[in-house]
């Protein structure tokens, strides 16, 4: 019992001290996401809701494969929801993907965020698509 109270102390501790939560920290400069809705141009009822960097858009595409989301660095949050955070991909392209996570939820599933203008190309072996008919497309303008 003397044990049990120990680790449920120790358990408490790292709870407030917040322990392991600077992976999810906002940076000092937070980059605000703005969101707009995407329509695939070769289906208007193919809708998405998006975020904007940079002048580029972003759309859900998957997520990662084995269950293991490696996060890189915070870049920011979705204006309106400093809880709906933004981070680099470690080892993917930052201009290429995203990762969206909720970081106030329970049981949350970060999500990838792919580049519009990346239609068409491979696609990274350690991700996995939700099939959405968009990614499979050809860019636009490819017939041209």
């Amino acid at each position: 019992m003397k044990h049990l109270l120990k680790a449920a102390g120790l358990l408490a501790a790292l709870c407030l001290t917040g322990c392991g939560h600077d992976l999810y920290a906002l940076p000092e400069d937070p980059v605000v996401f703005e969101t707009g809705s995407f329509v695939n141009p070769d289906d208007p009822e193919d809708t998405f809701q998006s975020v904007e960097r940079d002048g580029r858009t972003y759309i859900l595409f998957g997520l990662e494969k084995g269950m293991k989301t490696h996060f890189g660095p915070c870049l920011g949050y979705v204006a309106g929801d400093e809880n709906r955070r933004i981070f680099a991909a470690e080892g993917l392209p930052e201009e290429e993907y995203l990762i969206e996570y909720y970081v106030a939820g329970e049981m949350e599933q970060a999500v990838y965020l792919r580049c519009i203008d990346t239609q068409g190309d491979p696609v990274p072996e350690q991700l996995e698509s939700y099939g959405y008919p968009f990614w499979d497309g050809e860019p636009a303008g490819a017939d041209a």
